[in-house]
């Protein structure tokens, strides 16, 4: 595989994930729904794959979102004659540059998740002029290039293989996605139909998570955290400044009520540019 994971090919660095195609759950082998595993076992997807009918080049040009602060996700391996093996790999590979975590875990400056937040919602809104809502944004998906030092010089959104060109469903209660903390807005786990402000309510859970290092939603596990976000049991409340109020709104469990995106982004800007 490695001859396939080229940066002069791609323009992308090594993978950040593999994945190991176990079965074939339904249609072909040139594009059927695939049961995938992560190397070490730990995470699951269900994956489908491309018909390499074209070059490598060609291929990687049709995969890619041409919209600014988007990553393409990149390679699925050729697949054997007869059925998938441990040796047909899915290689999910992260923009040039130092994946980080500088907002992480822990307890980020307001400034700086204003910063960060004004930026994706920008990238989300330009996503959603082209019809293509994400509906499963979390903060593993995001990544942010490091230029050496702690200062953010770049912020977007690497696309994960199951919210992108693999997605087998919508999320819902019954099937985990592939990270434990999920920040999907309840009208999509409920089966209705989502809009833009979907993606609106999964940026703020985010935020708030930044801020706190903690969901704003209450549950044990997975399933349990999946219900609180369905009941609105939330863990916690934010402060009632500028930067909490503007993120409570966009966490309402009605969609009416939460601001539009370009309302979110330029509330965003106002706050990083005050810097507190």
């Amino acid at each position: 595989m490695n001859e396939h994971n080229n940066k002069s090919v791609t323009g992308y660095t090594d993978a950040n994930a593999v994945y190991k195609l176990s079965a074939l759950l339904s249609g072909s082998l040139s594009f059927g729904l695939f049961a995938a595993q992560d190397d070490a076992g730990n995470r699951f997807l269900a994956t489908t794959t491309l018909k390499q009918t074209a070059s490598h080049e060609e291929v990687h040009r049709k995969l890619v979102y041409d919209v600014e602060g988007i990553a393409p996700l990149v390679y699925i391996g050729r697949l054997h004659a007869a059925k998938p093996t441990d040796f047909d790999l899915m290689i999910e590979q992260m923009p040039l540059g130092i994946p980080s975590h500088l907002v992480g875990k822990g307890i980020a400056e307001p400034a700086t998740v204003a910063r960060l937040g004004a930026s994706i919602a920008a990238a989300v809104e330009r996503l959603h002029a082209q019809r293509q809502p994400l509906l499963c944004l979390r903060p593993q998906s995001i990544y942010v290039m490091d230029e050496g030092d702690s200062n953010i010089q770049l912020t977007g959104m690497a696309p994960r293989a199951e919210c992108f060109y693999f997605s087998a469903e919508k999320p819902d209660l019954h099937t985990p996605l592939a990270f434990d903390d999920t920040f999907v807005a309840p009208e999509v786990l409920l089966g209705l139909e989502p809009d833009s402000k979907a993606d609106l309510f999964s940026l703020c859970a985010i935020m708030a998570f930044w801020l706190t290092g903690r969901s704003p939603f209450d549950g044990k596990g997975y399933l349990g955290h999946v219900k609180g976000i369905m009941r609105n049991k939330r863990a916690y409340h934010l402060p009632a400044d500028e930067l909490g109020q503007l993120l409570e709104s966009g966490l309402d469990s009605q969609v009416a009520n939460r601001p539009k995106f370009s309302e979110l982004k330029h509330g965003l800007r106002s706050i990083a540019e005050k810097g507190y």
